[in-house]
């Protein structure tokens, strides 16, 4: 026979076996692995639905939480911070130690805005303090310092500069004597416990004023209950460690 005819043959024989095949076991083979490719395919596609699915309810999840968060800080967080509140006159009372007189004030019905205090005894000491719910600020300090540095009569004034801040919403000023060198350390500190002296009790070290040379400065907050000898030795000290050997 020619290889033609054998593989006639050979194919005349599988299909006469898979018929017996079929006929005794009564279930087609090939059949059933088509059925099984059919149904994997199936599951492959039920599973790639399921992920996409899973997906876009995180993303729908995500995009609520973005949601519900900006509608937490706009009814709930905003309106909180608006129930914060500080007692204005109480607070500045409290930290300078002083009684005060309202002489005039710019507020809305929630007693936010712009105040205009006096300090009882001293009434041409006036003074702005600025509330914004439980936040406040105030230029009493600066207004202060002013009032005794134009009050004092002396000579020594002229080694002083002035200095008006008004970057702000209320204004502040800086006092100082500007050094180039060691040798003006003693004068400096000579003519800044003068005016302390002057204000008799008082200054605070919460006052805008110092010695400065180019970008330092040198304050006189630790000056108290000591002698004008041992300030001036240690500010020539803090200067020549500091400064100096820098």
């Amino acid at each position: 026979m020619s290889n033609k005819e054998d593989w006639e043959e050979l194919e005349k024989w599988a299909k006469e076996k898979h018929a017996a095949n079929v006929e005794r076991v009564g279930l087609d083979i090939n059949n059933f692995k088509d059925m099984n490719n059919s149904k994997g395919i199936k599951k492959i596609n039920i599973l790639t639905r399921g992920m996409s699915i899973t997906y876009k309810i995180i993303i729908a999840a995500m995009i609520l939480f973005f949601i519900l968060s900006l509608v937490y800080i706009y009814f709930w967080a905003k309106p909180s911070f608006e129930r914060l509140d500080v007692d204005l006159e109480g607070a500045i009372s409290g930290k300078h130690q002083i009684e005060l007189i309202t002489v005039s004030k710019d507020t809305d019905k929630k007693g936010n805005g712009s105040y205009v205090f006096s300090v009882k005894g001293h009434e041409d000491i006036q003074f702005i303090a600025i509330k914004k719910y439980g936040n406040m600020s105030e230029n009493y300090d600066a207004i202060c310092m002013k009032y005794y540095f134009d009050k004092w009569n002396s000579p020594l004034k002229n080694n002083f500069k002035l200095v008006e801040d008004n970057s702000k919403e209320i204004v502040f000023y800086d006092l100082y004597i500007e050094i180039s060198d060691y040798s003006q350390i003693e004068n400096a500190v000579k003519c800044i416990y003068e005016f302390i002296e002057f204000t008799n009790g008082i200054y605070s070290p919460s006052w805008s004023l110092y010695i400065k040379q180019d970008n330092y400065r040198i304050y006189p907050d630790n000056w108290n209950n000591k002698s004008l000898e041992d300030i001036i030795l240690e500010t020539q000290k803090y200067y020549k460690e500091k400064i100096l050997n820098k």
